[in-house]
């Protein structure tokens, strides 16, 4: 048998440790514990400063929300726990998961800096009771207290409900696509991946064998212009010599040995009558290597040693061809001229098997054939590529095939554009270290690429970018240092998300679906954010300046569960698996050829700032002029700021819903019908106990006069024109730039 020798790995490029991490592990539990502690010490506070200020009933009231507001977060935490099969460290490690990226990608650190909001105002209101209470009693601070214990409860839900409930969600929507998820803190680090790096059987999974014609004797030939007879040697060779690993080598999920039956037409009698051979030696195949080989006997009673593999591996032991003469001495003029047939092959985009037995000469092959094969690239393959470039992230294609070979089917799929953005597996052996990177980071195709260059190329990518590995095989190089992977199952490397085919659209999908959690998430805690740090601001303001908190505990019901609950809920439910073609608003941020074009959400988070800030002030405003009016009077003014926060947070729920497309066309998403319901529903319930004698009494209020409405409607309106308007401009320039 010949040997070759393997590939060196000494002349790989020196492997950099691993990036690190982020490391909120460790402060994971503790971060959420103190939540739910802090909400439970000012609770106890606000009991305590309520019933010292002759508040019995109020501080009653309290109590029992905080209460129920805790029962709401832990038995929504048990039943998604218990979906996703978690412990409680992994779940806490879960709900942090969407958060560690970097500003300018897909994390969602602007929720994280929100989340502590409630908390920084409770814990600053604790501290000034207490002196207002050495000082001078309780007062007003009280009340003021026994709010922001309320809120911070509700505050505590919010963090924790729309991200688990979104990513169970996505869980799901990706296990009807028949892909199990692995680690479901994975899809936060997936919806931050900027590499995909797919092995060539990710883009053809769903591909046999086609067979594209046969050299023999010289010629070049299809394979229906020749008999069962004139292609038997190619065939008996490769039928003894490919256990499935030769097939795998090429990228095909069937031994090349059907595809080509299959193209003869062979009948059962030519199988059983033909295909009665007795292997005596058998040597697998061998990527280091490049060829399988076998030793066997025929059905005339010969004794044929052959092999099998990649044409280069071969071609330096080739001697002789076979023709009708007999042996055939290849020279240096016939060695051209059957390079030159596989360079034209190879540019055509089809891939070569190569097949020689021994000649009876040491060290002297004799060429039996070429085999050509076909991959056809599915137009489901191409729109999948579309898609992850739609949302940011590059794929790269990385294989064993030739060069030119590669290129060519590469270019067809839309991975890579010209041969600038191409990378083989000699030059990473031979490129200087700072070169590499660069060249790693331009490449669109890695050709030529065996063990040892898969497994540089993934830890130079992944030195400073989230990078996801694909690939049938659970033993693949790619997959080592990755920082998300994605296989079929088995093989010997952990798995995060298992596709039964694992081919480029369960790449797309993991992808799109890892985007759209983090988007619904972000979406879900911003309407719940924004309705007790809004009431806080006016709690604060309207107390400064006049000496009044205009909320009761009945008006804290209303603001922190009733208005942003259900529309909250709604938004985590949504559909997480979107439609093909799916892309992040222009809205979230612009793209550079550096980044992609989904980054944290910082002009939503802006959005929600500026517009909590503008309202807060404007409902504080309302309140002391309906204050001192006769016909509204105190109780009418806290109406009136009720019903100001209401209405502006009903349409920033909206708009936090279909952020970056027109509020019009939320009749067309997932689930909007449903949210406009909620909607409708949510803004009877906010008018009834502000504007109905005896319903206003029990939240501690009175009715305000219909003709005062229409003042507290401005924050929502001016909002809406202005997100309508400026939604519009953006789409128009879009439009045109597109053209």
């Amino acid at each position: 048998m010949l040997t070759q020798e393997k590939l060196s790995e000494n002349n790989t490029p020196e492997e950099k440790p691993a990036k690190s991490r982020l490391a909120l592990g460790d402060m994971m539990s503790l971060v959420i514990s103190a939540e739910l502690l802090a909400s439970a010490l000012f609770g106890v506070c606000a009991v305590l400063m309520l019933f010292l200020g002759d508040r019995v009933a109020e501080a009653i009231a309290a109590a029992v929300c905080l209460l129920v507001a805790g029962i709401c977060v832990f038995g929504a935490e048990r039943q998604h726990r218990d979906l996703m099969s978690l412990d409680r460290a992994a779940f806490r490690r879960l709900m942090y998961s969407v958060y560690t990226g970097k500003y300018t990608e897909n994390g969602l650190r602007m929720a994280l800096v929100l989340r502590f909001a409630p908390l920084a105002l409770g814990i600053v209101c604790v501290i000034v009771c207490l002196i207002r209470a050495i000082w001078g009693g309780v007062g007003e601070y009280g009340t003021l207290l026994s709010v922001f214990a309320v809120l911070s409860a509700s505050a505590a839900m919010g963090v924790e409900l729309p991200a688990v409930i979104a990513v169970s969600g996505g869980i799901v929507a990706l296990k009807q696509r028949d892909i199990e998820v692995g680690d479901p803190n994975k899809l936060g680090e997936a919806a931050r991946v900027k590499y995909v790096l797919a092995d060539k059987s990710v883009f053809f999974a769903s591909k046999g064998t086609e067979t594209g014609g046969v050299y023999i004797k010289g010629k070049a030939y299809g394979v229906s212009e020749l008999t069962f007879g004139e292609i038997y040697p190619l065939l008996s060779a490769i039928y003894v010599c490919d256990d499935g690993a030769l097939s795998a080598a090429f990228g095909f999920r069937q031994q090349i040995t059907d595809g080509l039956l299959r193209a003869l037409r062979t009948t059962f009698f030519d199988h059983n009558s033909r295909f009665a051979l007795h292997v005596t030696e058998f040597h697998p195949y061998d990527p280091g290597v490049g060829y399988a080989a076998a030793t066997y006997t025929d059905s005339e009673g010969r004794q044929r040693t052959v092999y099998a593999g990649k044409p280069d591996a071969l071609f330096p032991h080739i001697g002789f061809e076979a023709d009708e003469l007999g042996l055939h001495p290849l020279g240096e003029a016939d060695m051209r001229h059957l390079r030159l047939h596989l360079r034209r092959t190879y540019s055509a985009g089809r891939e070569v098997l190569a097949v020689a037995e021994e000649s009876g000469r040491e060290g002297e092959l004799t060429l039996v054939g070429l085999l050509h094969m076909n991959c056809i690239i599915s137009e489901e393959a191409r729109e999948s590529v579309r898609e992850l470039k739609g949302i940011g992230v590059e794929p790269v294609y990385v294989s064993e095939e030739n060069e030119n070979c590669a290129f060519y089917h590469a270019r067809e799929l839309g991975v890579a554009r010209d041969m600038s953005q191409v990378l083989t597996g000699a030059r990473i052996e031979n490129f200087r270290h700072e070169n590499l990177v660069r060249a790693a980071r331009h490449a669109r195709l890695c050709a030529e690429a065996a063990a040892p260059h898969r497994r540089a190329l993934v830890r130079l990518l992944s030195a400073d970018r989230v990078v996801m590995a694909a690939s049938r095989s659970g033993s693949d190089e790619l997959l080592r240092f990755a920082d998300v992977r994605v296989s079929s199952s088995g093989g010997d490397m952990s798995t995060d998300f298992v596709g039964r085919n694992c081919s480029v659209e369960d790449v797309s999908l993991v992808a799109r679906v890892a985007r759209s959690v983090c988007a619904v998430a972000r979406r879900g805690e911003y309407q719940m954010f924004c309705a007790p740090v809004c009431a806080m601001l006016v709690s604060l303001f309207t107390l400064v300046a006049y000496g009044s908190v205009p909320f009761g505990i009945g008006a804290m019901l209303v603001l922190t569960a009733l208005l942003p609950l259900p529309q909250m809920l709604l938004t985590a439910k949504m559909e997480v698996a979107p439609t093909k073609g799916f892309m992040m608003s222009l809205m979230m941020g612009k793209s550079t050829a550096a980044e992609p074009p989904i980054s944290s959400g910082y002009g939503l988070a802006c959005w929600n700032i500026l517009n909590c800030l503008g309202t807060a002030v404007f409902a504080s405003y309302i309140f002391g002029s309906y204050y001192t009016m006769e016909v509204v009077g105190p109780g009418g003014a806290c109406s009136a700021a009720l019903v100001c926060i209401g209405f502006y947070m009903l349409v920033n729920n909206l708009i936090c819903r279909v952020w970056g497309k027109s509020c019009i066309s939320l009749k067309d998403e997932p689930g909007g019908v449903k949210f406009i319901v909620a909607t409708a529903l949510v803004f009877v319930a906010v008018l009834l106990p502000a504007v109905v004698n005896g319903i206003s009494g029990v939240f501690s209020m009175e009715a305000l006069p219909y003709k005062h409405i229409p003042l507290t409607l401005v924050p929502g309106a001016v909002s809406l024109m202005i997100y309508e308007l400026g939604g519009a401009i953006i789409r128009h320039r879009k439009s045109h730039s597109d053209k």
